[in-house]
């Protein structure tokens, strides 16, 4: 029970802090006006940056995070958005918002560690609770930091300087609580995930990054020879496509 209760609050403190950005929704307007970055620079050439770093570096992250055992890459999901407010506030150049941008894909990319932490720390008949839990922080903390943001703007309480300080303020506790997160052993790890009639135990760490590894390419293998799920793929994409028309 005390594991569970360290456990659920530093998740739910970290799913808040995370998603205390209240500079988000005038993310646009700062670069704009603040900065004074062209509108079509921005459009072109700046904000393109975060689909390509968010492509790049999805699968990799989505191999590593389990290699990883979570918390580091929790950790990196946090050093990204102090990253990109960092090169907000101090950066004024379009190469700086351009490095803003891929660093910003960056911490997207990653989220995918904080699920995954907490079904791999918590048992299965918690799944419930701290799923619950966890998607209420996350959009609690999203939902007060833009009704806050919104409130101090148009109401001229504040500058968009306020909201940068307040924004970059709240990640860096993110980042001490992902620190303090309990780490996930891989012996534990496995007997979640990896144990099933064929599967040999593996004797050390390097044994189980490689089954991970493993694992994840066949699983990529059976899914994109598959024909179903290939067909699915192109039928969704064209539909997309001429809903888009």
């Amino acid at each position: 029970m005390k594991k569970f209760s360290i456990g659920a609050i530093l998740v739910v403190l970290y799913g808040i802090s995370k998603e205390f950005r209240p500079t988000e929704p005038y993310l646009y307007d700062f670069q704009h006006d603040v900065i004074n970055i062209s509108d079509t620079v921005l459009n072109q050439e700046v904000y393109p940056w975060w689909t390509y770093s968010y492509m790049v570096l999805l699968l990799p992250v989505l191999l590593l995070t389990d290699v990883l055992l979570y918390k580091s890459v929790l950790i990196i999901e946090s050093i990204s958005y102090i990253a990109v407010w960092l090169l907000l506030m101090f950066g004024k150049s379009v190469l700086s918002q351009i490095i803003g941008q891929i660093a910003y894909g960056s911490a997207t990319a990653t989220e995918v560690a904080y699920f995954g932490y907490i079904y791999a720390y918590f048992g299965p008949e918690m799944y419930k609770k701290v799923t619950i839990g966890s998607r209420l922080a996350l959009n609690g903390g999203r939902f007060i930091s833009y009704v806050l943001a919104q409130v101090i703007i148009q109401q001229k309480i504040a500058s968009y300087g306020f909201l940068n300080w307040a924004s970059l303020t709240s990640l860096c506790l993110s980042l001490i609580l992902s620190i303090s997160f309990p780490l996930i052993t891989w012996q534990s790890l496995y007997e979640q995930s990896l144990r099933d009639d064929d599967s040999k135990e593996p004797k050390s760490y390097g044994e189980f990054a490689k089954g991970k590894m493993t694992s994840f390419w066949k699983m990529l293998k059976n899914l994109y020879t598959s024909h179903n799920v290939i067909f699915w793929q192109l039928h969704s994409s064209y539909l997309g496509y001429v809903y888009r028309l």
